[in-house]
């Protein structure tokens, strides 16, 4: 008899595409934390694209360009634990909830919230641009959402399920 495993059910409102070499488990953690998240922000009918790379001062970031709103890129960096990961990614899914709404724009090199350009891209990436945007605050503190993730139904799922990924959370918890 197969087990219902909600963690891992395809949803019809989101589709997540891995464009990266991971490992298995990862792409399982990975998904369920972003599903967990998307549901948790209500973000739905959505595509996600998630890649990994090397980030020398960013934790991760969405790319705004040609989304249209449905689908998202959504890059990490490679060079973090899972529990920061999952803070990047509540972080960079409220950025994407930002869009889904209309708050958040990019038109050209000018950034857009709520309709009112805030910033050239360029100065947006230097660090006290970045943090006094206001949408970056929001996002900012959409980060808490991720702790909760560590005691979800869904993580204790996986953790049972996959062995890894019980391992890398004691790992991470010691």
């Amino acid at each position: 008899m197969l087990r219902h495993r909600t963690y891992l059910r395809e949803s019809a409102d989101v589709d997540i595409t891995f464009k990266v070499k991971i490992l298995p488990f990862e792409k399982k953690l990975y998904g369920v934390m972003i599903r967990y998240l998307l549901r948790k922000l209500k973000v739905s009918g959505i595509k996600v694209v998630v890649r990994k790379k090397v980030m020398k001062r960013a934790a991760g970031y969405i790319n705004l360009k040609d989304n249209h709103g449905k689908t998202f890129e959504l890059f990490i960096n490679a060079n973090t634990s899972y529990r920061l990961a999952a803070r990047y990614l509540a972080h960079e899914i409220v950025h994407i909830k930002q869009v889904v709404q209309g708050n958040l724009s990019k038109e050209g090199s000018s950034i857009l919230w709520k309709g009112r350009v805030v910033s050239d891209y360029r100065s947006y990436l230097t660090r006290d641009v970045h943090d006094s945007m206001p949408f970056e605050k929001e996002a900012k503190d959409g980060e808490r959402i991720a702790d909760s993730f560590w005691k979800s139904k869904d993580f204790k799922q996986a953790a049972k399920d996959d062995a890894s990924i019980a391992f890398i959370f004691r790992i991470e918890n010691s």
